[in-house]
This record gives structure tokens, sequence and C-alpha cells, in this order.
């Protein structure tokens, strides 16, 4: 009936849940112009309920991150965003589907076996960064798949790492059209004065 009178005025209503999730999503209306966030509390039986409204979702949610500023809040799948322009773009894409959210297991994964591992002289450390330019489509009706876009590769950086200290050299950083081919070319001179030391250490 609300919705109905106020065609304009999206309804967003959370729960909390202690067990599973603290925040969970019961409703969101469909896309409009302004947007009202209403929280659902009850009592530890049930038997009680009652809504309350939500001034202000990003403060709601920051108890749930150690960073405190301001946060924004898709309403969705409750992502938060460090940017309101992030945000602008996750949301049409987010709102084509039913509300849904994230959840991780309560046990933390980690690695014991240090007795397995087997030491590096060497190695090299490489982070590429790429454009993302927008596909062409001209051979879409052939292959009945189109191309949203194309990595293209701008600049890198190579780091080489290394447990004896005479090695020591500064991060190659390069930027330009031709980023695969140098790195290519940096990787294969850092490997070279590598495999130099370590044929000369083989008894």
């Amino acid at each position: 009936m609300f919705e109905r009178n106020n065609p304009t005025i999206a309804i967003h209503c959370l729960s909390y849940d202690t067990e599973k999730k603290p925040f969970s999503i019961l409703y969101l209306s469909p896309e409009r112009m302004r947007k009202i966030t209403f929280l659902l509390l009850d009592s530890p039986d049930g038997q009680n309920k009652h809504f309350v409204w939500v001034k202000n979702l990003s403060r709601l949610m920051a108890a749930e991150y150690t960073h405190k500023e301001r946060h924004h809040v898709c309403l969705s799948c409750l992502q938060v965003f460090a940017s309101k322009r992030v945000l602008d773009k996750h949301t049409p894409n987010c709102m084509i589907h039913s509300p849904q959210q994230r959840m991780y297991p309560k046990a933390k994964l980690s690695f014991v076996s240090h007795h397995t591992e087997f030491p590096f002289d060497f190695y090299l450390i490489g982070d590429f960064e790429c454009f993302l330019k927008p596909g062409d489509d001209t051979n879409a009706g052939e292959t009945q798949q189109s191309i949203v876009s194309a990595h293209v590769p701008s600049r890198f950086c190579l780091y080489r790492v290394s447990p004896h200290e005479e090695f020591y050299t500064p991060a190659f950083t390069y930027s330009g059209v031709t980023s695969w081919r140098n790195f290519s070319i940096a990787c294969s001179k850092k490997r070279t004065r590598s495999v130099t030391f370590c044929l000369a250490s083989c008894p």
C-alpha cells in the first residue's frame, strides 16, 4: 500500500542476526528516486517486533569495519565502497539481481607446514597495470559472443627477491605501450645474473 501511494520512494528493510551475519536484507523495493532504510528489531522470544528508521546507513555498517571513514553502502548486497563514484557504477549491475550478500566461514585457513617449504635463492615479483579497451563486436554474430573489453598492459613493476645482500637491486618500473616486451627483457636480465650466481655456487 505504501509503495503504491508513494511511487518515488523505495523501501529498504534490514534485520539483525547475531548467529550468521549481523545484518540481512528482508526487503528492497525496485530502484526509485528516494530510499528509506528500516531496521527490524525483535524480542528474544520473537513475539514483539518493531521497525526503526535508519538515519545513516554508513554509521550503522561502520561497526563491522575497522576503518571509520564514511562508507557508501549498496542497498542490494550491503557491499561497502570507499567512494560514491564506485558505488554509482556498481548499483545498476547489482540492482538487476535479487538482494544478496556475501557470507564468509568463521574458520580461518592458515599454512602450518613450513617444514615442507623449499627455499629459493632468487625469485621475481612482478605487477602489471592495464587499461580496459572497449571490445570489437564486429565478429559477435559469428561466435555468438561479444568482447566487452580487453586488458591492454600499460606499465609494470619488477622486483628481485634474494637473501643475498650483494644482489639487492631497486624495483624496476616501466610505463609505455611496449610494456609486455620490456617486461620480458627485464626478466631476462635479472634472470641471467641469478643463474650465473647459482652455477658458480654449485660444487
